[in-house]
């Protein structure tokens, strides 16, 4: 979805509208509905249940990234932004998987119930913080000011590298350092800094015209 999303916006091709639109409905209706607590991994190849335990669960870091690229991808396509559908998925990780002490997000969750794990891994704080940029960029809300200013701290006291900016992969709910590699197969710049960018675009204070 999201690189079709890419796609179209360059091309305007039909064909990969279609394509984009399609995907954007399966997402919606099978990995995150409206109902966040409800959005799981995987699915059969006919759309049902997967009941394998390995599969169970939900992902916070993923329920706002699509939270976020759906509203991007309905922007491409000239479509109405579902801000329910985003804001269902966004105060559902507030509510079960941020951590309001220390700031930061866990990583999983079951259904509408705390999260079961609270390590806090550098891609899940990245994409809160795209989600919670678009969502103040929508509307004023105290409690997405603080949700990201505790984010940024937490990360910035915890998670990022001092000698070159780097955040490292996981860290314990109050910061201890669990995984600290800067870079593996699954580890690149990507999200991290494509948030950041997104953040700064959005709030970085305006010059003044000569």
């Amino acid at each position: 979805m999201e690189a079709l999303t890419e796609l179209y916006e360059v091309t305007l091709d039909d064909e990969i509208k279609r394509s984009l639109e399609e995907c954007l409905r399966l997402n919606a209706t099978y990995f995150y509905p409206k109902d966040a607590g409800k959005s799981c991994f995987h699915r059969q190849p006919d759309w049902k249940e997967v009941t394998d335990p390995k599969s169970a669960g939900l992902s916070y870091g993923h329920n706002l990234e699509f939270a976020w690229l759906m509203i991007r991808a309905q922007k491409v396509l000239g479509a109405p932004p579902a801000w329910d559908h985003f804001y269902a998925h966004l105060n559902h990780a507030l509510k079960y998987g941020y951590d309001y002490e220390h700031g930061g997000l866990y990583s999983r969750g079951s259904d509408d119930k705390p999260a079961t794990d609270t390590d806090k891994i550098w891609w899940v704080q990245a994409e809160m913080l795209a989600a919670l940029t678009d969502a103040l960029q929508q509307k004023q809300n105290s409690e997405y000011e603080t949700a990201v200013k505790k984010l940024l701290d937490f990360v910035s006291n915890f998670m990022t590298d001092p000698s070159d900016g780097v955040w490292l992969d996981t860290v314990t709910a109050d910061g201890k350092f669990k995984a600290t590699g800067k870079a593996h197969n699954w580890k690149a710049n990507y999200h991290d800094v494509r948030a950041m960018l997104k953040f700064t675009d959005a709030f970085r204070p305006s010059v003044p015209k000569q």
